[in-house]
């Protein structure tokens, strides 16, 4: 009987140090997923300070998210994000398509740089217009939509928003700052049609850069109309390359490994041996 209440609690206690384990290191590779792939896809460097998921509870953030400037518009970054949060379920972060009812943003800035005649966030959405078409390699597709997986984010709300407007003097315009309270975005993908990693951060931006044309009635005139061709020129090679990202996308989801996936299953193999070492030891 002692022996047993040694085994029972070994195995409780191998247990916890397992889930211990699991929920220390999902963060870290959930963190390093989204800075590969967010800078994949944005063609710039992004850096995430902190993730936490609530395994048990479903709440997942991402705190502080800053995606770099392209090349030759120094200063400020692309975008900077104090705060994302959301209710996703393990289940659902497991499949190849996950699911989310709402998405909250908060803390947003953003940066609309003008340098040597050409705006810094043309280039971003260029790139983003771009992915899965024939500029982009197909082993950035893989790793820009994290390996096959999909998504559906039935509403996204993105509030306290600062845009820094720096057209580099052109004009006699320096350097000023335009404040949105708060934007709603529609549903990005839908069950018949999800959306790749690519296409959420393609729509988040877009959602921004058309929040500020639509409530930007004092933006300088040479910014506003720039801002309104981006997102035409946006959705016309978006729509061109759409088909052909779709497919090169399944064609490449055979063939990917989930990081994640991958991670959990190293994860779970440590803790399944870390509890048969207690078992042991108990069992002496």
């Amino acid at each position: 009987m002692k022996k047993l209440k040694k085994i029972v609690f070994g195995l409780i206690f191998g247990v916890v140090i397992a889930v211990v384990i699991v929920i220390l290191s999902l963060d870290g590779i959930v963190k390093a997923g989204i800075e590969k792939g967010g800078s994949i896809a944005m063609g710039v460097g992004t850096e995430v300070e902190s993730v936490s998921m609530g395994i048990f509870g479903g709440d997942f953030a991402i705190d502080k998210l800053k995606i770099n400037n392209p090349k030759g518009f120094e200063g400020r970054k692309f975008l900077q994000l104090g705060h994302l949060g959301c209710q996703i379920s393990m289940r659902t972060l497991m499949g190849d398509k996950v699911e989310v009812d709402e998405i909250s943003l908060k803390g947003v800035e953003v940066s609309l740089m003008k340098r040597d005649g050409q705006f810094n966030y043309k280039v971003i959405m260029d790139h983003l217009a771009e992915l899965g078409g024939g500029e982009v390699k197909e082993a950035e597709v893989k790793e820009a939509d994290g390996g096959g997986k999909l998504f559906v984010i039935k509403k996204t709300v993105i509030e306290d928003i600062v845009f820094h407007i720096d057209l580099d003097l052109l004009g006699g315009v320096g350097a000023t700052t335009f404040k949105l309270p708060k934007l709603e975005l529609p549903a990005i993908g839908s069950d018949s049609s999800p959306a790749d990693f690519g296409v959420v951060l393609g729509a988040v931006v877009k959602g921004l850069i058309q929040g500020a044309v639509d409530n930007g009635g004092e933006l300088p005139a040479e910014l506003l109309k720039d801002l309104k061709g981006t997102l035409a020129d946006f959705d016309k090679v978006a729509g061109q390359v759409k088909d052909k990202a779709v497919e090169k996308v399944e064609e490449l989801k055979g063939k990917a490994t989930e990081t994640l996936d991958k991670g959990i299953k190293d994860i779970g193999k440590k803790g399944g041996e870390a509890v048969d070492g207690l078992l042991k030891g108990f069992g002496k």
